[in-house]
């Protein structure tokens, strides 16, 4: 069972194991296998992406948050877009969406009926305050640099994520 969080939120660096000797045995055959048989997957919204901003403490956006909070004109079509994403986040928040796959479904539906461009998503995330964690793109970087294998998986929009890797400078083929 992990440790609570200590005062703060913020995780120590201890790691606790279910079966230490396990656990030991897996890195062993992974350090003996090399980089070339390793394939790292990690997840984007608020893990690859800080949870809180390191500038002003406040919850770092998620992709569909960039989304419902871009510049987009005229502000009929922008307010109109932005109250059917509060009702599915209202529906969430009742219980009353039939299964999680319903949100998204709304969710982009919104997207395509308010006519939403790959460059008005870029513009958003160009805008908005998406931080990556300390070390995210440094560890990216040293798997790239030793073409490691890797997969961001996200119920994301990759357009997004493009544009925040871009703006960090990470390297990515996704």
């Amino acid at each position: 069972m992990p440790a609570a969080l200590p005062r703060g939120g913020h995780r120590s660096n201890v790691i606790v194991h279910r079966n230490r000797p396990e656990t030991d045995r897996k890195r062993r055959a992974i350090s003996a296998a090399g980089l070339d048989s390793l394939h790292v997957v990690l997840d984007f919204d608020h893990t690859l992406t800080a949870y809180l901003s390191p500038d002003d403490g406040e919850k770092c956006p998620e992709c569909h948050d960039v989304l419902q909070h871009g510049p987009y004109r005229p502000s009929a079509r922008r307010d109109s877009f932005r109250a059917a994403i509060d009702a599915v986040w209202a529906d969430q928040r009742s219980g009353t969406l039939g299964s999680p796959i319903e949100w998204w479904i709304r969710f982009h539906d919104a997207v395509v009926a308010h006519g939403i461009t790959e460059d008005e998503m870029r513009e958003a995330a160009r805008g908005a305050h998406v931080a990556l964690r300390p070390g995210a793109a440094e560890l990216l970087a040293w798997l790239h640099a030793r073409g490691v294998r890797t997969t961001i998986v996200s119920a994301g929009v990759s357009t997004v994520i493009e544009e925040v890797f871009e703006r960090h400078g990470v390297e990515y083929q996704g």
